[in-house]
């Protein structure tokens, strides 16, 4: 039995088609990957039926575009494995999405630490304490 891509709570919340096309920084809902591969789709919107549109990564040229439910839930890849939805994903916008695919978790989690691009450096105050001197 192969995992199911789209629960009813994915199809219940993510967008319709197009319905962010006017979005500066459109919320990604979905995370499918293939297991045995780097291909990766990062879904913004669903028409409802078999249609996604959303963020490709894996191959040379990432893009946004347009996807077959149907024709990924058909996809076996090496070892016969088809591409899975990451459960553990947490929605984010697309830029955030974007960076952690470039930057991803150096720990080798197979979860994203978001990083919020807007947000302001913490300060590093230096600790006062003279270490491993004597007077």
């Amino acid at each position: 039995m192969y995992q199911k891509l789209l629960t009813a709570e994915n199809r219940k919340n993510l967008p319709k088609l197009y319905a962010q096309e006017h979005v500066k920084d459109p919320i990604v809902w979905v995370k499918l990957f293939n297991p045995a591969g780097s291909w990766t789709l990062y879904v913004t919107e669903f028409d409802g039926d078999d249609i996604l549109f959303g963020y490709v990564t894996g191959t040379p040229d990432p893009e946004l575009g347009y996807s077959s439910l149907r024709e990924i839930s058909a996809v076996r890849g090496r070892f016969g494995l088809g591409i899975e939805r990451d459960m553990y994903f947490d929605p984010m916008p697309l830029s955030w999405a974007k960076n952690n695919e470039r930057n991803p978790d150096p720990k080798g989690s197979s979860r994203y630490t978001v990083v919020n691009p807007r947000a302001k450096p913490k300060s590093k105050k230096r600790s006062t304490a003279s270490i491993g001197r004597t007077r």
